[in-house]
């Protein structure tokens, strides 16, 4: 739904929440949270305001209750499309408060089961079967970056399984995370390079921060074993001891093997293996940063998961871009309007940005092993659509 598109009175105030609900806008509220994380199935909110009244009405005279379709305006644009789930009033003799909470539309279909006949989606690859997938629900699929077209020898969903659990487990298989967006789409993301959004300085514009480098999940290998049918081109131990392997960032030997879930090409094994490392290496270093406001220091746009932000804070010995992972938007009578920022370094969101940690001796990033049906080159970042105007107007 493009409720981007609606034309009503703008919000001037760039610290004003606005719930727009049955063509009606609600700005009123006592505490705010906003949170939208790029690996998350759905983003979250949570309002609470004292109501005027609380006279019993009736279920349809609620001017918001669960099943309502909403959209969430931070400033003016549009930080959720979404649903409400739950309606909680509270109320003693002094005072009557309500709370709405709720998720992104994704919510509908990445905790659905897929219903046809067999699931089965052999010989599509992971973007047909993406779209297969999504075409009853009307839910908008983006892709980013490289996105292998290398069909699935064998695919199935397994029956009752999720379809958030089912297109996580099939993406690591082609090396693409998975997460979703403001807009009620999913997002799959492929090798990209990003660009820098905003700089972070401590100092200057960063609140407070906790900074968090850790080798915890480090190994110094990743193998990935694997086995397919038999076939007259492929057979014997070519086809029952399938092997690709992934460096890491140990600088001891330490590796890790996986054994993969389902059949898949030789090729397939290796991106599995090189997410693997990416995946492992990403909790190398985690920052959590506060900030005044909602936007970007240029007061354009709003914080965005996904997009890269170029960090200097002497005291975390960092100078180097890392990526938002995930936004919370909060706002209350004692902290005022803040958003806090996770990020994390830029390989875990598939982002090839360079990053040292400041020093030239540590691996910019775990390097994947050379693969023919790769190009020599990452393509640049394809860009998230967005609607022509997304400023409440």
């Amino acid at each position: 739904m493009a409720f981007a598109q609606f034309d009503y009175p703008r919000q001037q105030a760039s610290e004003t929440a606005t719930v727009r609900v049955n063509n009606r806008n609600f700005s009123d509220w006592e505490t705010v949270l906003v949170e939208s994380s790029l690996r998350e199935p759905w983003p979250t909110f949570k309002f609470t305001a004292a109501e005027d009244s609380p006279t019993p009405v009736s279920w349809p005279a609620l001017q918001f209750k669960p099943d309502d379709l909403c959209a969430i305006y931070l400033g003016g644009l549009l930080a959720v499309s979404g649903i409400i789930l739950t309606r909680q009033t509270a109320y003693n003799a002094d005072s009557h408060a309500v709370m709405l909470a709720g998720a992104g539309i994704t919510w509908r279909a990445a905790r659905s089961s897929h219903v046809d006949s067999d699931g089965n989606f052999d010989g599509l690859s992971y973007q047909q079967i993406v779209e297969r997938v999504l075409k009853p629900f009307g839910i908008g699929a983006v892709f980013v970056g490289n996105i292998s077209s290398e069909p699935f020898q064998e695919a199935q969903i397994q029956k009752g399984e999720e379809i958030w659990a089912f297109f996580e487990r099939l993406g690591r298989n082609v090396g693409i995370v998975v997460g979703s967006d403001r807009f009620g789409n999913f997002v799959f993301i492929g090798d990209h390079v990003g660009n820098v959004a905003a700089r972070l300085v401590e100092g200057e514009n960063i609140l407070s921060c906790v900074a968090v480098i850790s080798v915890e999940n480090i190994w110094s290998e990743f193998r990935m074993q694997g086995q397919i049918p038999a076939s007259d081109d492929t057979h014997g131990t070519a086809a029952s001891e399938q092997e690709a392997i992934a460096p890491g960032l140990a600088s001891r030997y330490s590796p890790l093997l996986t054994p993969a879930e389902q059949p898949v090409s030789p090729s397939m094994l290796q991106l599995r293996a090189d997410h693997e490392s990416k995946w492992s290496s990403g909790t190398l270093i985690r920052v959590t940063a506060v900030v005044q406001g909602w936007f970007t220091p240029d007061g354009l746009k709003l914080w965005t998961p996904g997009d890269d932000v170029s960090v200097y804070s002497p005291s975390a010995m960092l100078d180097d871009v890392l990526v938002i992972e995930k936004v919370a938007f909060s706002q209350d009578r004692e902290r005022g309007t803040l958003t806090t920022l996770d990020l994390v370094v830029p390989w875990l969101l598939n982002d090839l940005s360079d990053f040292n940690l400041g020093s030239p001796r540590v691996p910019q990033r775990p390097g994947p092993a050379v693969r023919g049906d790769q190009p020599a080159e990452t393509p640049p970042a394809q860009p998230v659509p967005q609607p022509p105007s997304e400023r409440v107007e």
